[in-house]
């Protein structure tokens, strides 16, 4: 377990680039279990669930080397269709191995995820839509056992968007018999990036507005791809800044699919100008003339305003003297939990159930805060910023599992900010 060390109080200055996207780099490397040879991909962050994967792959016979970024993974050879439930234990996204295992090897025996603790976040999307495709489903002993020689395609109808479940049905349709049609599956901007990858692969995949249509393959060809830039890790720091009253510039930023975050910032004032480079987008921000504002935020599912933003957005608006916010949290149960500790440092914040009032103070100050989740850590950071004197925040394993340097990307950016141990 390592700790991070902040001494905040004074605005951002100063640019950094965005890391691949973690939501992108897992449902991917899952996907490169269809195929029985290689595949490569660029950008691929250094986060800690990209580990996990990678041992996860390596577990079942994969050989894999990841080196610059760039994730080398040759699937020729499968020896097991059960994970290692220590490693599945780990990382929510474990459950993504469920579609690519029985769609290539007819079976898959999982332990129920791991992950954060923001909820409950049940498993029966995921396991319906195998059953749509086909699959015998045995739940025992908290194992998943799914058993199907062949899957067949179908017309399915979510009840509910939900991502993992519409990429789980996504990579067990990819080699199944016939046509798969996903009727009101997630948006998210990481399913687009699933289904491109899968076409490069020589999947057949139609994505539309309301549906996706997949015509079952029966084999898959090697291939290389660059991922995108992780749309959370941008809107963090974009929120960063506000915090702090700071001006600062991001790289390759995933500029498309940022729109609920940004109207919701420009709403407050900051200026925000883009420029294409040839690495992608540049977006500056300056916060120094932001004025309080009574601001009302949903989340929803994309092209909503991101669950995984909500933490940050909340400590942010701590920080910022008369700014007002009532945040209604529709996905997840329990995913106010930083409350406790932003109130160490002085936050005003009242908590009813799934809904949250934020009102900005002049002054945070100094404390030393828990970290329980991803985001939530992160959100800890950002107000560690903003807070006069020196906090520490431990342990940052759950914030290294989606943010590759947060400590070297908000030095860049001008923080004074070490991390220890771990």
């Amino acid at each position: 377990m390592g700790r991070i060390q902040v001494s905040g109080g004074k605005p951002l200055v100063g640019e950094t680039a965005i890391q691949g996207a973690k939501n992108a780099a897992l449902p991917l490397m899952a996907a490169a279990l269809l195929h029985k040879g290689t595949t490569v991909l660029h950008n691929c962050p250094d986060i800690a669930d990209v580990s996990c994967m990678r041992l996860l792959l390596e577990d079942l016979g994969c050989q894999t080397e990841f080196r610059n970024h760039t994730m080398y993974i040759d699937a020729s050879v499968i020896r097991k269709t059960e994970p290692d439930a220590e490693l599945t234990a780990r990382m929510r996204g474990s459950v993504l191995l469920m579609g690519s295992l029985l769609g290539r090897m007819g079976e898959v025996i999982l332990p129920f995820p791991g992950g954060c603790v923001i909820g409950k976040r049940p498993v029966n999307y995921h396991l319906d839509m195998m059953r749509s495709l086909g699959a015998e489903v045995i739940c025992q002993d908290n194992r998943m056992i799914l058993r199907r020689k062949k899957l067949r395609g179908t017309q399915i109808s979510m009840c509910f968007p939900s991502v993992g479940a519409t990429e789980n049905g996504i990579l067990a349709a990819t080699l199944a018999d016939g046509i798969t049609e996903l009727k009101s599956g997630a948006r998210e901007p990481e399913i687009g990036e699933l289904c491109r990858f899968l076409q490069e692969k020589g999947a057949q995949i139609h994505l539309a507005e309301e549906n996706i249509r997949i015509t079952g393959v029966q084999c898959l060809r090697d291939s290389e791809y660059t991922l995108m830039p992780d749309r959370i890790v941008a809107g963090t720091y974009l929120l960063a800044a506000a915090a702090t009253r700071g001006q600062i510039c991001l790289h390759r930023v995933p500029l498309d699919h940022m729109k609920a975050l940004l109207d919701l910032m420009r709403q407050t004032g900051v200026r925000l100008s883009a420029k294409e480079e040839e690495t992608g987008w540049a977006l500056s921000i300056d916060c120094r003339q932001s004025r309080p504002q009574m601001l009302q935020v949903e989340t929803a599912p994309y092209p909503g305003f991101p669950t995984d933003l909500q933490s940050q957005l909340m400590a942010a608006v701590t920080a910022i003297p008369d700014m007002e916010c009532y945040i209604r949290e529709n996905l997840f149960e329990d995913r106010f939990v930083i409350a406790k500790e932003l109130k160490k440092l002085g936050a005003e914040i009242e908590i009813c159930q799934n809904e949250a009032y934020i009102r900005g103070i002049r002054r945070l100050n100094a404390a030393n805060l828990k970290s329980r989740e991803l985001r939530g850590g992160a959100a800890l950071v950002l107000a560690a910023l903003a807070a006069e004197g020196v906090s520490e925040i431990e342990p940052d394993d759950y914030i290294r599992r989606g943010y590759e340097h947060i400590d070297k990307d908000l030095r860049e950016l001008g923080g004074e900010i070490r991390r220890f141990g771990g």
